[in-house]
């Protein structure tokens, strides 16, 4: 119970609606001011705890959900009974389900411990979306520090991370947006396009493996306009890449080190050319997108297999001018852990996956 009720606070987009102990009416707080799952007791917390348990979670997009409450317990006059002979107080219950406004473009929907969940089925293969918080005014910090720019092994990595990365800066995510749980698998790539231009498309395992080979001029002019025309899946406009703003926030899971788990490479998290010698033709190559453990949000292999296009043009530094290619995150099966993604024309081949995002969906 008390873990769904800190889902409960977590999920809010900004505020909690709450039922105030003992008052009649509700009360909003900050959404930052509880955060904290507390401890509950049910000796000294009890009107607490029920209060929590009628919280009512806001839509995605702000609006205010009914909540089904219970009057508040009457206030006792002084000359009432002695306690033995009152009759037991009414307390609020809680509400059956929470209530959610329905997307149009999700075959099935829910909350797990990763948060909220949707999933987006197309011609029988289906992605699941989880929906990503924003970051409230205090955001996030983008960027890797100098100590971790130096712990980098390799001399020419290295040097050219120290050219090109600016200190860690403040970002900001002002609205929550749906981010695909994994990269673009190339079942699902099939079921949208009809064809599949993956290097790595043989094997029994091979449609849970990301589609790669497709540039940022596949992904936008084929994969995303092709929702954008078939207006019986739902999406309609909505559907794009990420920022890379927005890809980082969601990469961390809400952590401040270099990978979400910490500040060394694990090889039992990622897929990644630890040894140095692996080649294009290598039979292992990627791997499926499940097979390692999500990130604190539920999200797959944001760290090592191949790298994902985001919708920014790429710049060799934050405060550089635009250049001809776009952002490429998340590291690769052929690069070391700590090697940077290179700059990429939009149009070139590239072994390369997508990440669906859509910032615009209810």
């Amino acid at each position: 119970m008390i873990h769904h009720l800190y889902l409960l606070k977590q999920h809010n987009d900004g505020r909690i609606l709450t039922l105030r102990p003992g008052v009649s009416g509700y009360d909003c707080i900050p959404r930052d001011l509880a955060l904290d799952c507390p401890d509950y007791r049910w000796a000294t917390n009890r009107d607490i705890l029920l209060s929590h348990v009628c919280e009512a979670a806001l839509s995605a997009s702000a609006a205010p959900l009914e909540a089904t409450v219970a009057p508040a317990p009457p206030v006792v006059p002084p000359s009432a009974p002695p306690a033995a002979t009152r009759q037991p107080a009414q307390v609020a219950q809680p509400p059956a389900s929470i209530a959610r406004p329905r997307l149009p473009w999700a075959s099935d929907s829910g909350e797990d411990t990763y948060g909220r969940w949707a999933d987006l089925t197309v011609n029988g293969a289906t992605q699941r979306m989880r929906w990503i918080e924003p970051s409230g005014p205090e955001g996030f910090w983008m960027g890797s520090t100098k100590k971790e720019r130096d712990a980098i092994k390799h001399k020419g990595v290295r040097d050219w991370a120290n050219q090109h990365e600016h200190q860690p800066r403040k970002e900001t995510v002002d609205a929550g947006f749906w981010l695909a749980d994994t990269p673009c698998t190339q079942a699902f790539w099939t079921a949208v396009l009809g064809e599949n231009p993956s290097h790595f498309k043989h094997g029994a395992d091979a449609p849970e493996r990301p589609v790669e080979s497709v540039s940022w001029d596949d992904v936008m002019k084929q994969f995303i306009a092709r929702f954008a025309a078939t207006s019986d899946w739902g999406t309609g406009k909505a559907l794009c890449l990420p920022s890379e703003v927005e890809w980082e926030y969601a990469a961390r899971g809400g952590k401040g080190t270099a990978y979400w788990w910490g500040d060394a490479w694990d090889a039992n998290r990622g897929n990644v050319d630890v040894s140095g010698n692996r080649q294009l033709n290598d039979k292992e190559g990627t791997t499926p997108v499940h097979r390692y453990q999500p990130n604190p949000w539920g999200l797959y292999d944001v760290h090592g297999n191949v790298w994902e296009w985001c919708a920014d043009v790429w710049r060799p530094r934050w405060d550089a001018p635009d250049e001809d290619g776009r952002v490429v995150r998340g590291g690769s099966w052929l690069a070391p852990p700590a090697a940077p993604a290179p700059p990429t024309a939009a149009g070139g081949p590239a072994r390369l996956r997508t990440r669906a995002a859509a910032s615009a969906l209810p």
